[in-house]
């Protein structure tokens, strides 16, 4: 690899889970992070593919764009992609559930409807268990309580380097909001912080870990 060139894969958006043809499960992401995150890391020369569910946000000029609906499809890409990157930020809201049969016809409104749901893939576990040594891996956590040690626990459990918690007041476009960025022996809170502050913080981490391939920042 060229000196200076660092190869990040990020996800964005959040994943629908269809209950029919015309419904689904999903979030209020709006997918901004992600492609914050993208903007940041092109800005300093390195490689960008940027995994994408539903968004209405533009990505970036000059990243790869993987368009994705469902959580299954993202995991598919994310797990193709993962050997040839060096640092993945798991910035997608995937919808946690998903129906246990999709129905092939739409649903009537007259008629009854019990939902037995089952959890979608945890794509962020996988990437940790399949990753190489070498590989630098940062996650998100979206909290409503105790967001620092729900953070914590959750990169402690999944075996990431980095852990982003916000809050549910980040959802949505260009939102401020409560924030920490979590990694081993280093914890950073952010009172108020903008998304595009937490999208160039997560962007020097990775400078920080890749120091020999560092290269100027673009405008």
């Amino acid at each position: 690899m060229a000196r200076g060139t660092v190869r990040v894969l990020i996800t964005a958006g959040p994943t629908r889970e269809y209950l029919d043809p015309v419904r689904f499960i999903s979030n209020p992401s709006s997918g901004l992070m992600g492609i914050l995150v993208a903007r940041a890391c092109l800005r300093r020369g390195w490689s960008v593919c940027l995994v994408a569910g539903p968004t209405g946000v533009r990505p970036p000029k000059g990243c790869r764009v993987v368009r994705v609906e469902t959580a299954d499809q993202m995991r598919r890409e994310v797990l193709r992609l993962l050997p040839s990157c060096d640092a993945v930020v798991m910035a997608a809201a995937v919808t946690d559930w998903k129906p246990a049969a999709r129905r092939r016809l739409k649903m009537k409104r007259k008629q009854r409807w019990l939902l037995p749901l089952v959890p979608t893939p945890d794509i962020l576990a996988e990437v940790a268990r399949n990753r190489n040594r070498d590989q630098y891996v940062i996650g998100f956590a979206l909290e409503t309580h105790r967001m620092v040690a729900h953070a914590r626990e959750k990169m402690v459990k999944k075996d990431v380097d980095c852990i982003v918690a916000n809050t549910p007041a980040f959802f949505g476009k260009g939102r401020d909001g409560q924030a920490a960025i979590i990694s081993a022996g280093r914890t950073r809170l952010y009172p108020r912080a903008s998304k595009a502050q937490i999208a160039s913080r997560v962007a020097a981490l990775i400078a920080e870990r890749f120091p020999s391939r560092k290269s100027p920042a673009r405008n």
